[in-house]
């Protein structure tokens, strides 16, 4: 697990010299359904813990459709040590700024925009995911599963340099085995920030 975060880590780091650096981080409730121990049958276990990604924004050249992909990793701590996981996550993180969609100015930076914060910060958030999590049971796999979640975020354009974007998403795990349970789907509450970092004015 750890030289896997290590190899995709300097994979995007070496792709983000290019420019456009995305920095987040937040906090993370995910519900996963396990075993209820002396008490039998399956129960919900709410596990809390931190994300922190590194990432790499770009957008369409006439629409404001953006992108901000990001490898992160997640460690979440549940109640006896049930519920506790931890590993890798390959973000999409697909933003659609329903309000803003025909952009006054094709690549400039939040803060250089027309407008108010929420016409031209709001957006909503398609995140379709790929992660590998250790479930911290011993001799269990490591899970590698999908994950879909959907949320909204704000803007708010600092400087030309930095954007700041407090956001929130909710998402589920499409199946998994673990727990001794076949049909969990976790469930995931994120709210973080992410930092934008556009070093690229020579294409605005």
């Amino acid at each position: 697990m750890r030289a896997l975060l290590v190899v995709i880590f300097l994979s995007f780091a070496a792709f983000i010299c290019h420019g456009q650096v995305a920095l987040s981080g937040g906090l993370v409730t995910q519900q996963n359904k396990v075993p209820g121990g002396i008490s039998g049958g399956i129960i919900d276990q709410t596990s809390t813990g931190f994300e922190v990604g590194l990432g790499y924004w770009f957008r369409l050249k006439n629409k404001r459709l953006e992108f901000t992909p990001d490898v992160s990793y997640t460690s979440l701590t549940g109640e006896s040590g049930l519920g506790d996981v931890s590993g890798v996550n390959i973000n999409t993180n697909i933003l659609i700024y329903a309000l803003d969609f025909h952009s006054d100015c094709d690549a400039c930076p939040t803060f250089s925009k027309e407008g108010g914060l929420v016409k031209k910060g709001f957006h909503w958030i398609i995140n379709p995911a790929l992660y590998f999590y250790d479930t911290g049971v011993d001799g269990a796999d490591p899970i590698t599963n999908f994950r879909f979640s959907a949320g909204a975020g704000l803007d708010i354009g600092v400087s030309n340099l930095l954007t700041l974007v407090p956001f929130a998403t909710y998402g589920f795990g499409l199946s998994e085995s673990f727990y001794g349970n076949e049909e969990n789907k976790p469930r995931q509450l994120k709210i973080g920030i992410r930092s934008i970092f556009r070093f690229d004015k020579n294409k605005w």
